[in-house]
């Protein structure tokens, strides 16, 4: 949370009112073996609901965008032995994140 805090302050002022920011959410908090992380997610993404809510009029643009599962190393970490071919390719779902929150 205080390295998401901290990235905020210092790119705030690198973005300007025209700049965008885009976040991840991961809505798995309160899952199974998701403790630590969900909650620090869960931080994460409401520092950045926050500042997406103060900016609204004055910019940055802030997206916060939930990706779809897709087959990375921290997932098969977390879920060892899953059927990695019903998984988002991770090209077509940035360029799906990318498209949604109108940065393409």
């Amino acid at each position: 949370m205080t390295a998401t805090q901290r990235l905020i302050a210092y790119v705030a002022p690198l973005l300007g009112l025209d700049g965008q920011a885009l976040f991840f959410d991961d809505p798995r908090g309160g899952e199974t073996f998701f403790g630590a992380y969900g909650a620090t997610k869960a931080a994460q993404t409401a520092l950045a609901r926050s500042w997406q809510v103060e900016t609204v009029k004055t910019g940055p643009r802030v997206h916060i965008a939930t990706p779809a599962p897709m087959p990375t190393a921290t997932r098969a970490r977390f879920y060892p032995g899953e059927d990695k071919s019903v998984l988002a390719s991770p090209t077509d779902e940035a360029a799906r994140i990318l498209d949604e929150a109108g940065l393409l």
